[in-house]
């Protein structure tokens, strides 16, 4: 079985990092934490969750998810942005790839809520992209702040059940 590094980074994220930690609980061998020094409760909430935290300065934000990458231990990367959970039917596919893994990259559907609802129409959904991969064989490219997963090369990319849901606007009454 392969091991599964969860990368995220952060900065000031004490309101969502829990869901997200929450949910990889159980599938992940290991989650990185690469923090821009936060002053709210991020580094103690993920440190609660044995999460192996490393504070450097804001250098850019593909830059900051190659960085996780780097200081990640196992073959297997899932990237995940603090606002962001696995649902059921994605971890359990995430733990069939740890079983059986037979890809460099595995294309996972990602839905945003918004006003109180999740959407799953129009230009939202599904938001598909690579965030679980092979370590060696991909990195963030881009444009900060809309990077995504890049290969050098052709490889076989797997597309896998289940969600990310994605809490990126924060409502308040």
């Amino acid at each position: 079985m392969e091991k599964l590094s969860v990368v995220i980074i952060t900065q000031n994220d004490a309101q969502n990092i829990e869901r997200c930690l929450v949910s990889v609980t159980g599938i992940a061998d290991e989650i990185v934490i690469l923090d821009s020094f936060s002053d709210d409760q991020t580094v103690s909430i993920a440190e609660n969750f044995g999460a192996r935290v490393i504070q450097e300065s804001v250098t850019g934000e593909i830059r900051q998810k190659n960085r996780a990458i780097e200081l990640a231990s196992h073959l297997l990367i899932l990237s995940l942005d603090p606002k962001e959970e696995i649902d059921a039917t994605l971890r359990t596919a995430i733990q069939n790839c740890k079983e059986k893994y037979a890809y460099s990259g595995y294309r996972i559907n990602r839905c945003t809520h918004y006003i109180d609802q999740f959407i799953r129409h129009g230009g939202w959904y599904p938001d598909r992209s690579v965030r679980l991969f092979e370590k060696q064989k991909a990195k963030w490219d881009g444009v900060d702040p809309h990077g995504k997963i890049a290969f050098p090369g052709p490889v076989a990319i797997q597309d896998l059940p289940g969600e990310i849901l994605r809490y990126a606007y924060v409502t308040t009454e």
